[in-house]
């Protein structure tokens, strides 16, 4: 079989359109960072800082899992419609983080945070 300059052309232009495609579906780069669902994912959030602060008024200090919230806080701990689906979480003895948008592999690398201090999200670049 002969290779032609046109078949490898052709061979490579598939090749990145599939490897861009794939790119794009892993980052959620399609649908997952709208408008709409950077503000849903705020707004449910919210939510959870509010049972955060009800829970650490109560025994003096965040729990240590998000899950510990449930079912006497929320009835659940949804995921943000945004990034990739999950709140990453982190206690602190006066404080915590809560954020969304980071995937399995760390990507995106863009994702809103909230600043207790600031009482505000804000990017995390």
């Amino acid at each position: 079989m002969k290779v032609t300059r046109k078949s490898l052309l052709l061979l490579a232009a598939i090749g990145t359109s599939i490897l861009l495609g794939a790119l794009g579906l892993a980052l959620g780069l399609s649908s997952n960072w709208t408008p709409a669902k950077i503000e849903h994912s705020k707004e449910v959030g919210f939510r959870l800082l509010q049972a955060l602060e009800q829970y650490r008024e109560q025994h003096g200090e965040f729990p240590a899992h998000l899950g510990d919230l449930v079912p006497e806080y929320v009835d659940a701990i949804p995921p943000p419609p945004a990034g990739g689906g999950r709140w990453e979480y982190y206690p602190s003895s006066n404080d915590f983080g809560l954020s969304f948008g980071c995937g399995d592999a760390h990507y995106p690398s863009y994702y809103l945070k909230w600043s207790r201090r600031d009482k505000g999200w804000f990017h995390d670049h």
